[in-house]
C-alpha cells in the first residue's frame, strides 16, 4: 500500500521528475489567496484574478516541483505538501507588461487577519523608474489627483508646457488619488519633470525639476520612497532674466563664451558651485551655457529671488568658480538684465 501511495504521488509530480525526496509528501493541502500591492503608487493591496503559484525547493521556482493556477477570486490550492524543510511557494502575476513576484518560505507563510495564507506580491518594474508626487498650491499643499505629469529631455522643451503645443514630450502620466504619477522602463539619463492641472476656471503649473534616472538598479532593491515632489502654482506671467558674462577686465570686448551659469533658490545651495564635480542636479533650478557673445537668457522664471553661480574656464589652465554674493529678485512679467564680471 505504501509503494502504491508513493507511485501515485510520483505521478502527480511527474513533470518535475521523481526522486526519493519528491516522494515525501503528505495529503495536507496548502490553501490561500494571492494579492498584489504597489508600494510605489501607494495603492492598497488587492486580490488578483489570475496568476500561478509554484512549489519549489528554491526561492525562484527555477526549477519547480509543481504549480497551480490562481482562480478568479485570487484563491489557490495545492493538494499535497512536502515534509521536507527548505521549501518555498513562489507566486507570479503579470498585467500590462508588469510582473508581480513573491517568494515565501513554506514553513512561515504569511497570514491575514482571519488566518488565511496571504501571498502579497510586489511589482518588478523594468529599467529606470521615477516616482513623482504633485502637491497643490500653498498653504494647503495637499496631493492633487488627475493632474498631468510630463517628462522632457531638456529645459527648453520643458518650458513648452505653457505653450499651446508641447514640444519633445518623452513620457506623460496622470496622478492618482494620492497625487502620485509613476514612470518605468526609462533609459538612464537626465530628465526635466513638470506638472499641469487644468480646471474650469484656471490652469496651474509646477516648475520643472531636473532629475537623473539610473537604469542599472534592480527594482527589488529600489526604495519606493524615492520621489520627486512638484508643487503647483497659479498661472502668473513669467519673469525673464538676460545675463552677460565678461572677464575681470570689465570690458564688453572680453565676453566669456562656453561657461555654465546656474540659478539657485538659496545661498546655501549656490555654494555647491565650488564642489569638485559641480552642483548636483537637485541643487539648482536652471542651468545654461553662454553663447559666442557671452550671453544667455532664462525664460519662464517664477517671480522670486535667485542666486547666480558661474562655472567654467577662463583659459585652459585657469578655472572659474564665481558665485555672485548678491541675489537678484525678479518680478512677474518683467525682464531683468544682469552683467557678471567674472573675477
Amino acid at each position: 500500500m505504501k509503494t502504491t501511495y508513493k507511485y501515485l504521488i510520483c505521478l502527480i509530480f511527474a513533470l518535475a521528475g521523481c526522486n526519493e525526496d519528491a516522494l515525501t509528501y503528505e495529503a495536507k493541502p496548502i490553501k490561500g489567496k494571492v494579492w498584489i500591492e504597489d508600494r510605489f503608487m501607494e495603492n492598497p493591496k488587492k486580490i488578483v484574478s489570475s496568476g500561478t503559484v509554484y512549489l519549489a525547493n528554491n526561492d525562484t521556482a527555477e526549477p519547480y516541483l509543481f504549480k497551480t493556477d490562481v482562480a478568479k477570486d485570487g484563491s489557490f490550492t495545492l493538494s499535497h505538501q512536502p515534509k521536507k524543510k527548505g521549501m518555498y511557494l513562489i507566486a507570479k502575476f503579470d498585467t500590462l507588461g508588469i510582473s508581480y513576484l513573491g517568494s515565501f518560505d513554506l514553513s512561515t507563510l504569511p497570514k491575514d487577519g482571519d488566518g488565511t495564507t496571504a501571498l502579497v506580491l510586489n511589482p518588478k518594474y523594468p529599467l529606470g523608474i521615477l516616482k513623482v508626487k504633485l502637491l497643490g498650491p500653498t498653504p494647503s499643499n495637499q496631493p492633487v489627483k488627475d493632474a498631468e505629469i510630463f517628462l522632457f529631455e531638456n529645459e527648453a522643451q520643458a518650458l513648452s508646457i505653457k505653450d499651446s503645443g508641447l514640444n519633445g514630450v518623452v513620457r506623460r502620466s496622470t496622478t492618482n488619488s494620492k497625487g502620485i504619477a509613476f514612470f518605468y522602463n526609462l533609459l538612464e539619463g537626465n530628465f526635466f519633470v513638470v506638472g499641469r492641472l487644468k480646471t474650469s476656471k484656471d490652469t496651474f503649473y509646477a516648475d520643472q525639476v531636473s532629475v537623473t534616472v539610473d537604469d542599472d538598479v534592480t527594482q527589488q532593491n529600489k526604495d519606493p520612497s524615492d520621489i520627486t515632489t512638484l508643487t503647483l502654482r497659479p498661472n502668473i506671467p513669467n519673469a525673464r532674466l538676460v545675463i552677460t558674462v565678461i572677464d575681470a577686465s570689465n570690458s564688453f570686448a572680453n565676453r566669456l563664451k562656453g561657461v555654465d551659469v546656474y540659478l539657485f533658490s538659496s545661498f546655501s545651495q549656490a555654494k555647491s558651485i565650488y564642489d569638485p564635480d559641480g552642483p548636483a542636479a537637485s541643487t539648482y533650478i536652471r542651468k545654461k551655457t553662454t553663447n559666442d557673445r557671452g550671453e544667455l537668457t532664462f525664460e519662464g522664471l517664477e517671480a522670486m529671488t535667485y542666486y547666480v553661480g558661474v562655472r567654467g574656464n577662463l583659459s585652459a589652465s585657469v578655472p572659474l568658480r564665481y558665485l555672485r554674493p548678491l541675489s537678484i529678485t525678479l518680478t512677474s512679467g518683467a525682464t531683468a538684465t544682469l552683467i557678471i564680471n567674472a573675477m
